[in-house]
C-alpha cells in the first residue's frame, strides 16, 4: 500500500510539474530548444534571467533570444494604433460597456483614459487611428485591423476617416468628438454621428508625423492584446518600465509603466536573427491547384490574417498556401534557417502540406505530412555556402483545400 501510495504521489507531482510547464511561457534562445520558463529579471542593458519549472536559472543577454512568450489575443476595444505599428488596448478589467468612451480627444492629442500602460495622452500627429468597436470573430477582428490600417496609408482625399459598423465611410476633419458623439466637416456641412454606430477612426495621413526610428526595436506583449514597440526594457521589482519611440512621451514621462505581471511577450526585431519576412525574396512561384492563385504574406498567414497555430499567435512569420515557392539570396552571413512549420488554426483543423527547404538545388529538408490542429514542428537547416533558400509547400492527402501553411519565425541565424 505504501509503495501504491507512492507511485501515485510521484504519478501527480509529475503531472502537476507537466501542467505548470504548460502554463508557462516559452524562451526560444538564438540558439538551442525552446524551454518553458518564467521571466525574473531584466536589466535595462538587456540582461535577462529566466527561471525553467525544474533546474538552474537561464542567464541570456535578449540580443541572444528569439521570442519569450507570445502575443496575447485583443479582448475588447477601443484600440489605439499608433504610427510605428504600435496598438494598444484599454485594459483587461472592469468590462467595457461603452468602449468610445475611453477615448477623449483634443485637436493635438488623443487620451485612452486606462489601459496596462496607465492613462495615456498621445500627440494626434503619432496616431494612425482607433479601432472602436471589436468584432468578436477573431478573423473578422484581424480584417478589421487590416482595414483600419490599409485606410491609414497616403490616399488621394484629404481629411480624417469615419467608417461606420454598417460599412459606410466619412472623409473630412473632425471638428468634434465628445462622450456622445463625433463630428466631421463635410463640404461645408457638419455631420454628427453617434459614438455608439462607429466601428473606426483613422486621421489624416497627410498630417502624421514620421515614425522615430528606434536605435533597436523590441516587440512587447502585454495581456490585454497590446502590442508596443519599445528601445529599452526594464523590470523593476513588480513593474516593467518601456521606452518608446521619441513623441510618445509626456514632458513629465521618462517610461511607459507596467506591472510585470501583464508582459506576456518579448521579441527582439533588431537582434542577430534576420525574419525572411523582412526580406525582399529573390522570386515566388505558386501553381494553383485549379484557378485561385495565393500570393504570399509577411508577418500574416495566407489569408492575411495574424498567423496562429494550436491557438497562440506570433508575431513574426510567413504565409503561403500549397502549392508555392517562396525564394531568398543568401549573403554567407547566416549559417542555418529556423523556424517553426504548421497550418494555421484559420484552416479550423482541415488543410494537409509537405514542407520543403532547398538550399541551391540540394533538398535539405522535407516534412511528413502536416495537417490542421498538429502541433508546430521545428526546422533547422545547415545553410553552408549556399547562395539560394527555398521554402517550398506542397499538398498533402487533402488535395490543396484550406492549406493554410505557415513559416512561424523563419529566420536566418549568423
Amino acid at each position: 500500500m505504501k509503495f501504491g501510495a507512492g507511485l501515485m504521489l510521484l504519478a501527480a507531482l509529475l503531472c502537476a510539474s507537466a501542467a505548470r510547464a504548460e502554463e508557462l511561457p516559452r524562451l526560444l534562445p538564438l540558439v538551442g530548444k525552446s524551454v518553458p520558463a518564467s521571466l525574473v529579471q531584466l536589466s535595462a542593458e538587456g540582461q535577462g534571467r529566466w527561471q525553467p519549472v525544474s533546474g538552474e536559472p537561464i542567464d541570456r543577454p535578449l540580443a541572444e533570444i528569439v521570442s519569450w512568450g507570445a502575443p496575447a489575443e485583443l479582448v475588447h476595444g477601443p484600440v489605439v494604433f499608433l504610427i510605428d505599428g504600435s496598438w494598444i488596448s484599454p485594459g483587461l478589467s472592469p468590462p467595457v460597456t461603452k468602449p468610445a468612451q475611453l477615448l477623449r480627444w483634443s485637436k493635438d492629442r488623443l487620451t485612452l483614459q486606462r489601459s496596462e500602460l496607465g492613462q495615456l495622452s498621445l500627440p494626434i500627429e503619432m496616431v494612425r487611428g482607433v479601432l472602436i468597436q471589436l468584432p468578436g470573430d477573431r478573423q473578422a477582428r484581424d480584417k478589421a485591423i487590416n482595414r483600419l490600417i490599409a485606410d491609414g496609408q497616403p490616399r488621394d482625399t484629404e481629411g480624417d476617416q469615419v467608417r461606420l459598423e454598417n460599412g459606410d465611410q466619412v472623409v473630412g476633419p473632425i471638428t468634434a468628438w465628445d462622450d456622445r458623439q463625433l463630428t466631421v466637416k463635410v463640404g461645408e456641412a457638419d455631420r454628427a454621428f453617434s459614438l455608439e454606430r462607429l466601428q473606426s477612426v483613422v486621421f489624416d495621413p497627410a498630417l502624421l508625423a514620421r515614425p522615430t526610428p528606434l536605435k533597436s526595436r523590441m516587440l512587447v506583449g502585454l495581456r490585454d492584446g497590446s502590442r508596443v514597440l519599445v528601445s529599452q526594457i526594464e523590470r523593476k521589482e513588480q513593474h516593467v518600465l518601456l521606452t518608446p519611440a521619441k513623441g510618445l512621451l509626456n514632458d513629465s514621462q521618462q517610461y511607459w509603466i507596467a506591472t510585470a505581471e501583464s508582459l506576456v511577450s518579448l521579441q527582439p526585431l533588431d537582434g542577430p536573427a534576420k525574419y525572411l519576412s523582412d526580406m525582399t525574396p529573390e522570386g515566388y512561384r505558386h501553381l494553383p491547384y485549379l484557378s485561385v492563385e495565393w500570393p504570399y504574406e509577411r508577418d500574416r498567414n495566407v489569408l492575411g490574417t495574424q498567423l496562429r497555430a494550436r491557438r497562440r499567435l506570433y508575431a513574426k512569420g510567413i504565409g503561403m498556401h500549397s502549392t508555392s515557392r517562396l525564394t531568398f539570396k543568401l549573403d554567407g552571413t547566416a549559417r542555418t534557417f529556423e523556424s517553426e512549420i504548421a497550418i494555421d488554426d484559420a484552416a479550423r483543423g482541415g488543410g494537409s502540406c509537405r514542407f520543403r527547404v532547398f538550399v541551391d538545388a540540394a533538398e535539405k529538408f522535407a516534412s511528413p505530412e502536416i495537417t490542421g490542429g498538429d502541433a508546430p514542428v521545428p526546422v533547422r537547416v545547415e545553410l553552408g555556402d549556399g547562395k539560394l533558400l527555398s521554402l517550398i509547400v506542397d499538398f498533402g492527402d487533402r488535395a490543396d483545400e484550406l492549406d493554410y501553411a505557415n513559416w512561424l519565425n523563419a529566420r536566418l541565424v549568423p
